[in-house]
């Protein structure tokens, strides 16, 4: 079987658990699950065992299958750090310059490359993008809005506009930042479930790092978000635009295999995040985990 087959049925088996209880001395069978952060629990009667065990024997393999397939595609690993096909330079078509951002008296190491993202070779990232020429110029107003926010800052901060028209929805730029990460509450999320359009994501990497599992697991979560653009202070762009629904799972169980091999769980998730762009880049075209722009 091919990895995307075993996946594909994976997908399909059960979600609960299946998991043994002691009723007056006996062993029973019961389908176990979580719903809104509470465990559940469903008797599963005799009637239906044979079928149940059946269905769990056969994700049992499956699972099996899952993980020395996976093994295989990653039995090159060498320790060194992954540049993976999708942080390659997708190549754009640049020419003169163009003012974007303010220019600043000081410089320092979280600084944004002034001259590189003031050009017009940054402008021409944003018009290479598959939408209309309206959304594209909004996209790179909004881009410099959040780099000039941004700039000197070690701190990520995040925006989100309609890939119809451009038109914002909402950004979290006025409250302070962190350094590894950054997320919308709960009622500026509500503005975009309330945006009848799908809409497009920007985040700044001040770090100036590809793309972090949580990144792509966000945005393969989330169906309301059709492009989610992370620009890095050096003006490297990366665009998400496709993302398997099951990248969650799957990086957790990469993670795992990490964890038994590290004691610091920040080393595990950096080396996981590594193997998830080497899985992605052995699997084949219509195979992939998610698919990835680097500009």
């Amino acid at each position: 079987m091919e990895l995307k087959d075993v996946m594909k049925e994976l997908e399909s088996m059960p979600k609960e658990t299946l998991v043994f209880k002691v009723i007056k001395g006996k062993k029973q069978p019961y389908l176990q699950w979580s719903e809104n952060g509470k465990t559940k629990s469903k008797y599963v009667k005799q009637s239906d065992r044979e079928q149940v065990f059946k269905r769990f024997e056969r994700k049992n393999e499956l699972k099996t299958i899952y993980n020395d397939l996976v093994d295989k595609l990653l039995e090159d690993y060498h320790g060194e750090y992954y540049v993976s096909d999708v942080e390659k330079p997708y190549g754009v078509n640049y020419n003169v310059s163009e003012q974007l951002i303010s220019q600043k008296d000081s410089v320092g190491i979280y600084s944004v490359e002034r001259n590189y993202i003031n050009s017009k070779k940054y402008h021409d990232i944003f018009s290479s993008l598959p939408l209309s020429h309206e959304v594209q110029e909004r996209l790179y107003i909004e881009a410099g809005r959040l780099l000039e926010y941004v700039d000197g800052k070690n701190s990520e901060h995040m925006i989100a506009i309609s890939s119809r028209t451009g038109k914002l929805i909402v950004d979290n730029l006025n409250r302070e930042g962190c350094c590894d990460h950054t997320s919308f509450t709960a009622d500026e999320y509500k503005k975009i479930q309330e945006c009848e359009d799908s809409i497009i994501v920007l985040h700044n990497h001040s770090s100036n790092g590809r793309p972090s599992a949580r990144d792509i697991i966000s945005y393969a979560n989330d169906e309301k978000v059709r492009l989610s653009l992370i620009l890095c202070h050096t003006g490297i762009v990366y665009a998400l635009c496709n993302a398997n629904k099951n990248i969650e799972q799957i990086y957790e169980d990469i993670l795992e295999r990490e964890k038994e091999r590290w004691n610091d769980i920040t080393i595990a998730k950096i080396y996981a995040t590594n193997d998830l762009y080497r899985l992605n880049d052995k699997l084949g075209k219509n195979q992939k985990l998610f698919e990835m722009r680097r500009f």
